[in-house]
Order: structure tokens, then sequence, then C-alpha cells
């Protein structure tokens, strides 16, 4: 009886005791771990450098935590003896995790609410340019059959091969004269059909910004379409509430980093300070793209200028 006692009662407070001796002992830093992963699981290494150097130690904390809730175990973020920043992340070596880290940490990360121009606003300013730039060469408008414009912000589509001959075009001097004064074009985010983007017209300065954040969540539920809540805070809300009454059945786009992401057309008052960022999104662009809005945007742009691939022992 007393050995099934021992049994019963002795060895599980042993084992827990062993696993916490165990880990009070493994004393190694942090910098130690990710190396000793490194050498282990093979990994990705990036140098980066910030485009402003007194920024630099912002962009680490902001880097840090983006590579935090990315999720590697193990991954680290250090300042080099020389100023820059070092990403290690053990378990990064294929091209898709490569490409996917690199755009995480590059990406700005600046959040935009912009009003819109519609193309039947824009057409005769359009047809007018063609006649000296053949801008309608590089655009298929969107229109009806019957030539009238279909209602919306898009432009039409261009082909990725002449996206920048066009916004050469609509940057010139001359072509400014004949545009309202406040527009700009935006390119959406994602390509239409493997090899066109959207072009988009958008009027005025962003009414809503990064700052106006409050908490963003990633909808990352196989069950649903991918998509991101977006909560404002009070004067995020008011701005939107506002632009909802302006924009009554006209439509507001949605930018991060200048690309557009959607521009949802207005039905109704909006009077909560809640909206949902959706799109042609995979799941993992959607976790990636919440981390880098829930963390903020950078103060400064970053560049990769050494980028290592180990490969795993």
């Amino acid at each position: 009886m007393k050995t099934t006692t021992v049994l019963k009662y002795g060895i599980l407070p042993a084992i827990i005791a062993c696993m916490l001796c165990l880990t009070a002992c493994d004393t190694r830093t942090a910098e130690q771990k990710t190396q000793a992963a490194m050498a282990k699981k093979g990994g990705l290494t990036l140098t980066l450098e910030a485009s402003t150097a007194e920024l630099t130690d912002s962009v680490f904390t902001l880097l840090s935590a983006r590579v935090q809730n990315y999720g590697v175990k193990y991954a680290g973020v250090r300042m080099t003896d020389d100023g820059q920043i070092c990403a290690e992340l053990p378990g990064i070596t294929d091209d898709e995790q490569t490409e996917r880290v690199c755009t995480l940490l590059q990406a700005v990360g600046a959040l935009e609410f912009r009003e819109t121009y519609t193309l039947a606003e824009l057409l005769p300013a359009l047809s007018q340019l063609n006649s000296t730039d053949s801008i309608l060469h590089y655009i298929s408008l969107y229109t009806n059959a019957d030539g009238t414009p279909i209602e919306g912000p898009a432009v039409g589509l261009v082909q990725i091969a002449d996206t920048a001959a066009v916004s050469a075009i609509l940057a010139s001097e001359h072509i400014r004269q004949l545009l309202p004064t406040d527009i700009q074009f935006g390119w959406s985010a994602s390509v239409m059909n493997y090899e066109f983007y959207e072009l988009i017209a958008l009027r005025g300065k962003p009414c809503i910004t990064s700052a106006n954040i409050k908490q963003v969540e990633a909808g990352t539920d196989r069950k649903t379409m991918p998509h991101i809540s977006i909560t404002l805070d009070e004067q995020g809300t008011k701005a939107l509430h506002a632009m909802s009454l302006a924009n009554m059945d006209r439509c507001i786009a949605i930018l991060v980093d200048g690309a557009v992401y959607m521009y949802p057309r207005v039905v109704s008052e909006i009077r909560e300070g809640k909206c949902e960022l959706a799109g042609n999104l995979t799941y993992e662009q959607t976790a990636d793209l919440a981390n880098v809005l829930d963390n903020g945007p950078l103060p400064a742009s970053v560049r990769i200028i050494e980028q290592t691939t180990v490969n795993p022992k």
C-alpha cells in the first residue's frame, strides 16, 4: 500500500519538479535561443535599414512586434553594431514564406479612407486628354455596351506593364491642369485576371488615417471569407459618420500604403465606427495585414539591404 501511495501521489509532483528544474536551468538569452534554432532548423536572416536614421529605434520596436505576432518560435529582432536592424526567423526557408516575411517587414502600414470621383465625372476630361496623350490607349474603360460609364470610382483596367506610363501621363503638369485640382489616382491592391490593375479616382485628402485605429482583428476563420475588422476611435467614428452623410450612394475608398483594397458604396448613414476590410485576400495575407495595421504604421520606410537563407542541417 505504501508503494501504491507513492506511485499515486509522488510521481506527478516529481515530474513537474523536474520540468521546472529543466526550465530554470535554461539560462540562455533570447538571442542564444534564436541562434540555436537557426543552427538546427535553418532559417531566414534579413538586415533592414530605416530611411531616416533618427527613427531607427521606433522602427525597431514596431518590427519586433510584427515578428513576434507572426508566430515563429524563437524568432528574434536585434540591433546591429552599425545601427541596422537584423531579423532572424528559424524555419523560414522556402520562397513563399520568405516573400511573405519580406512583404510584412517592409510594409509601412498607412491606412486611409478617401472620398472618390466617379468615371462619369471624369470622362469628358479623359477624352480631352486622349487627343493629346493617347491615355485611353492604355486604359480599358469601365463602360457599358452603349459607351456610358459604369457608376463608380474605378476608371478602368490597365495592364501591369503599362501602369508606369499611365502614372507618368496623369502626373504631368499640363494634364493636371485639365483635371480637378484635388484629384489623385490609386491602383488596386489586387491584380485582376492575373495581368491588370484597376485605376481608381480619389478625391481630396484622407478623412481617416491609421491614427484613428482603436482595434484591429483578423477574420481568418476558414468557415468565413478572410476579412479584417477595424474599430475606430471617437474622432474616426465621427469622421466616418460625416463621410457617410456627405457621400450617400457614392463610394469610399480604403487604402493601405497607397493601394486601394476596396471602395464600398455608402447606402445608409454609418453611426458606428466599425468597418470590415475585405477583398481578394488569402487568409495569410489577411493575418499579415491585420498584424501591420494593429501595431501602427512605421514612422519611416525600410528596405532590405541583405537577405540570407540557411537550409536546415
